[in-house]
């Protein structure tokens, strides 16, 4: 799911003046057994947000949490059942669609969004990047290998990124930040997701309906 947000971007050819640092980052991945808690904090010096998610995945089966409009809610992705399940948890009211890649990607916002790694809120292929491989650090007690990324853009402006992954949790990156100016500096926005709590054991309950929940047409 977290990858469904940088397909659109990923997916489009490279321009020939853009080196292929694919061989010189580590891959990004996760465990086939995992939960943990996201907090993204976004500063751009007009606003301090910060936004809390928690997700959970076994196989193919993913699940979020969110609070929205002050309300409790989860959704719940099922390939093996080619379903979707949105859930109110605080009305016990589940909804149910098919699982299509637009639908999940509308249903779990899974709060990174354009913030995603190597993933630029404006899509554009950048003009200049420089990858460089940082020493070794340790979060949460996880050895992660740390990458930085400098791209400058068509319209100079310019990202600079910084992305810690475990490397005993296959690849999944615990600390991302990321550092975007205009070319006279007169903006900067700043964006940090880290994940917390990180568990590798999630019980098949989490991605099942309560049988107390009640379907609705919509929430």
């Amino acid at each position: 799911m977290l990858a469904m947000h940088a397909c659109s971007c990923a997916s489009r050819p490279p321009r020939e003046n853009v080196p292929d640092i694919s061989s010189r980052v580590p891959a990004f991945a996760e465990p086939d057994n995992y939960s943990a808690t996201i907090i993204q904090t976004i500063d751009d010096g007009d606003r301090h947000e910060v936004i809390e998610t928690r997700v959970a995945r076994s196989g193919e089966m993913f699940r979020e949490e969110w609070r929205e409009g002050g309300e409790l809610r989860a959704a719940i992705s099922r390939p093996d059942l080619g379903k979707i399940f949105l859930l109110s948890i605080d009305r016990q009211l589940f909804v149910e669609t098919s699982n299509d890649l637009k639908a999940a990607a509308e249903a779990m916002p899974t709060g990174l969004g354009e913030n995603a790694p190597w993933n630029p809120a404006s899509c554009d292929e950048p003009e200049t990047v420089e990858v460089t491989l940082l020493p070794e650090s340790a979060i949460d007690g996880h050895v992660c290998t740390a990458v930085e990324r400098k791209a400058v853009f068509a319209d100079r402006h310019s990202e600079l990124t910084r992305i810690y992954s475990a490397k005993d949790l296959g690849g999944l990156f615990l600390r991302m930040k990321s550092e975007s100016s205009s070319f006279d500096r007169a903006s900067h926005k700043t964006v940090l997701v880290e994940r917390k709590n990180v568990k590798t054991n999630v019980s098949d309950t989490e991605f099942t309906v309560p049988s107390n929940y009640k379907r609705a047409a919509s929430l």
